[in-house]
C-alpha cells in the first residue's frame, strides 16, 4: 500500500515538475536572448557559462566562504533570538485580554512598516559591527511570529486550557506542556515567514555599513561593475534561503502528520 500511494504522488507532481522545468528553461532561454540582443548594456545580463564560471571561482576562494559564513551567523542569530523574542510576545498577546488585543492592533501596524528605516538607531545603539546585523534581523523577523503565536493562540482548544487550569498549573508549566505543543505546526510555518524577512533586514544591513559578509561582497561586485559575480552571490543567497524554507516546510507537513494522527 505505502508503494502504492508513493506512486500516486509522484503521478500527481509529475506535471507541476514538467512546468516549472519548461518555466525555467524559458527563463534561461528568454536571459540568453535579451543577452545577446544588444537591447541592454554589454556585460549587465552575462552569459549563464559566465555566471557559472563566477560561481565556480567563488567557491575555490576562502574570502566568499568567510563572507557565507559570517552572513550564516547573522541569519542564524537573528532567527534565534526573533522567534524568542516573537513567540514569547505573541503568548502574551494571544491570552485574550483586553490589553493584548489592544496592543496586538499596534502590532499590526509595526509589522507593516518597513524595518530598514530603523537601521541609523540600531546602528546607533550596536555600532556597525555584526551585533547591528543580528539586531536588526532579530527585530525585523520576530513580527510574523509574534502575529502567528498569537493567531495560534487563539485555536487552542479550551479544553486542553481548563484541564490545565484544573491541575493547577503554573503559567511556565501551562506554555510548556499546553500552550506550545498545540502551537508548534503554526509556529514553524510563521519561521518560514521570518526566515525570509531576517534574510532581508540582514543582507540590507550589511549592504548598507559593511565590509563584510554576502551583502557585502555584492555591493562591492556592483560598485566594481562585475555584474557576473552579483548573480553568481544572488545565485548562492537565493539557493540558502530556499534550502532553508524547504528545510522548515518538511518539518510543518511532519508536524502536521503528527497532530492529525
Amino acid at each position: 500500500m505505502a508503494g502504492v500511494e508513493i506512486a500516486r504522488r509522484r503521478r500527481a507532481t509529475a506535471p507541476a515538475t514538467r512546468l516549472e522545468v519548461a518555466t525555467l528553461l524559458a527563463l534561461l532561454a528568454a536571459w540568453e536572448a535579451l543577452g545577446a540582443s544588444g537591447l541592454v548594456y554589454s556585460g549587465v545580463l552575462p552569459s549563464w557559462s559566465a555566471i557559472l564560471a563566477t560561481l565556480a571561482r567563488l567557491l575555490l576562494t576562502p574570502s566568499f566562504w568567510l563572507a557565507l559564513g559570517v552572513t550564516g551567523l547573522e541569519i542564524g542569530l537573528a532567527l534565534c533570538v526573533g522567534a524568542v523574542l516573537g513567540v514569547l510576545a505573541g503568548m502574551a498577546l494571544g491570552t485574550g485580554s483586553r490589553i493584548g488585543v489592544g496592543l496586538q492592533r499596534y502590532l499590526h501596524y509595526l509589522a507593516s512598516t518597513p524595518k530598514i528605516i530603523f537601521l541609523p538607531v540600531v546602528f546607533l545603539l550596536f555600532g556597525i559591527g555584526p551585533g547591528s546585523k543580528v539586531a536588526i534581523g532579530a527585530f525585523a523577523c520576530s513580527f510574523p511570529l509574534a502575529l502567528g503565536t498569537a493567531a495560534a493562540m487563539r485555536h487552542i482548544p479550551r479544553v486542553l486550557v481548563r484541564v490545565g487550569r484544573s491541575f493547577r498549573l503554573t503559567r511556565w508549566q501551562m506554555a510548556r506542556l499546553i500552550y506550545l505543543p498545540a502551537m508548534l505546526a503554526p509556529i514553524v510555518s510563521a519561521l518560514r515567514i521570518a526566515l525570509g524577512v531576517a534574510f532581508a533586514a540582514c543582507l540590507v544591513a550589511e549592504m548598507r555599513v559593511s565590509n563584510r559578509g554576502l551583502g557585502s561582497l555584492i555591493i562591492q561586485s556592483y560598485d566594481h561593475s562585475r555584474f557576473a559575480d552579483v548573480y553568481a552571490l544572488l545565485i548562492v543567497v537565493i539557493g540558502l534561503a530556499v534550502a532553508g524554507s524547504s528545510l522548515l516546510d518538511r518539518l510543518a507537513r511532519r508536524l502536521s502528520r503528527h497532530d492529525a494522527a
